[in-house]
């Protein structure tokens, strides 16, 4: 678990959260206090539906959140949600991308993330120190 307050004031975008390590990431910023919105990496529907699940995890953590649909192959797409964040939260601190994607990550940058961190979904390391390394990069 978080501290409460590490976070707090903060706007995370956090994309792939419908992943085991994405959403573990989500609701542990949402628990130290950040808002967080969670995007897909693709549009298929399971996808999409566990992102919403996520929200829902935000929600009940009392964090503003919202749940955003993504085609990661799409740059265009990509600048829209960072934009969207930072309308609806008034701001965007930190992205985690649960992706080796350097194309996506440049693309997050130049929508203007000011910080962006890449989790590597294939990464052998327990969750729970994936988790931990990103709440310290994002605190």
């Amino acid at each position: 678990m978080a501290e409460p307050d590490l976070a707090a004031g903060k706007a995370a975008l956090i994309l792939g959260a419908g992943s085991g390590v994405g959403r573990a990431c989500a609701v542990a910023l949402a628990g130290a206090g950040a808002d967080v919105a969670v995007a897909s990496l693709s549009l298929e529907g399971r996808t999409v539906v566990r992102v919403h699940s996520v929200a829902n995890e935000i929600w009940s953590l009392g964090r503003r959140n919202l749940a955003l649909e993504l085609d990661a192959g799409d740059m265009e797409s990509v600048r829209g949600i960072v934009a969207r964040v930072v309308a609806e939260f008034g701001r965007l601190d930190v992205a985690v991308i649960v992706s080796t994607d350097e194309a996506l990550a440049a693309a997050v940058r130049e929508a203007g993330a000011p910080r962006v961190i890449a989790v590597d979904p294939e990464d052998p390391r327990a969750e729970s120190e994936i988790v931990s390394e990103v709440l310290a990069a994002a605190g």
